[in-house]
């Protein structure tokens, strides 16, 4: 269920992620330019192990099956503690939040973190409330949380994290067009997105 690296950040930083669908019927809606679309429509694999997943979210023996992966996970001469719950994808019911209470119980070892934009949607009050557990919401400062350097610029003055996987280009002092990529990736250089202080502030992400 749980793959390590499903993309560069995560890579870095050896940590796992679960991923489900995106789309409108798990993240009830489908955002402009989602990275998340694009990945599992270039790549069939990819999408057939999303619905592998989604399909599993939903019995009554997942909470088992993951804990007992993860389990076999923590046990590795070199574990994996930390867990990204949706790369791709989103909390989709009450029944499938309260199954990751659950799973994140039986694991206190292991920190989870989720992006989500169904926070007013959904009750996160335990999930949240969990110490090994932090839920970023994606809406804190609008319908995405990604975007120009005078949007990310303007949610920062607000209280916002901005990743630092990626800064703009510059020379001598000149804006140039792009980003750098700096090498700093979850658990590699940066773990606010592990903290409960981004459970707070949020977090917010240049578009490139």
């Amino acid at each position: 269920m749980f793959s390590i690296g499903t993309n560069k950040k995560l890579k870095r930083g050896r940590i796992a992620a679960f991923d489900i669908p995106a789309g409108q019927e798990v993240c009830g809606r489908e955002c402009k330019g989602c990275y998340a679309i694009r990945s599992q429509v270039m790549y069939k694999n990819v999408m057939l192990k999303r619905i592998r997943n989604f399909i599993a979210s939903g019995s009554s023996t997942f909470i088992t099956e993951a804990s007992n992966e993860l389990s076999k996970m923590e046990a590795r001469r070199n574990p994996i503690t930390r867990v990204r719950i949706h790369s791709s994808g989103d909390f989709y019911g009450q029944r499938y939040i309260n199954k990751w209470v659950a799973i994140a119980k039986l694991h206190p070892g292991v920190t989870f973190y989720a992006y989500t934009k169904r926070l007013k949607e959904f009750n996160f009050r335990k999930l949240k409330g969990l110490p090994n557990v932090v839920v970023i919401d994606s809406c804190k400062f609008g319908p995405v949380n990604f975007g120009t350097d005078a949007q990310v610029m303007a949610w920062k003055n607000k209280g916002g994290f901005i990743c630092p996987a990626l800064k703009p280009k510059s020379e001598r002092g000149k804006r140039k067009k792009g980003y750098t990529d700096t090498g700093i990736t979850c658990n590699n250089g940066c773990n606010y997105c592990l903290t409960k202080a981004a459970q707070k502030s949020g977090v917010v992400f240049y578009k490139h």
